[in-house]
């Protein structure tokens, strides 16, 4: 079957999504793969769609990223610049299938870092209730 795509072998890497019991592990090796004659390294972590995604299915690198994102919007950004990049980016679900596989470590390190970063966006103190934050929010 021939497609008709063009594949970058520079930015092509394969990866190899661990199963979440050591148990369940098939092998330790997998074959090459080859596109073009070049042969494709394989990785632990990768970034697609802006997203760092690793081996375990999760997106735990994006943490300080997003920390550094939302220093620079607090500095640069008008309130209604920053209400609409809110509203499209913090507000959706993208990427929740990742969240089956989280750990309640992780998920509280999350709902820390997003409460933290609602409150340092809008100009808040930390003892506000993100809850009316989000309320007072929508009516802006």
């Amino acid at each position: 079957m021939k497609l008709d795509i063009i594949c970058s072998t520079k930015k092509t890497v394969c990866v190899v999504f661990k199963p979440s019991s050591r148990g369940r592990w098939i092998s330790n090796g997998f074959p090459a793969f080859t596109l073009n004659g070049c042969e494709l390294s394989y990785v632990s972590t990768f970034r697609y769609l802006e997203h760092v995604i690793n081996d375990v299915l999760n997106d735990d690198d994006d943490d300080i990223k997003a920390k550094l994102s939302t220093n620079m919007l607090i500095s640069r950004c008008s309130l209604k610049v920053k209400l609409l990049l809110f509203k499209s980016y913090c507000m959706s679900l993208y990427d929740v299938a990742f969240w089956k596989y989280i750990s309640v470590t992780v998920f509280n390190k999350f709902w820390s870092c997003y409460n933290k970063c609602i409150k340092k966006l809008f100009g808040y103190t930390r003892l506000d209730s993100t809850s009316r934050i989000l309320i007072n929010l929508s009516y802006s």
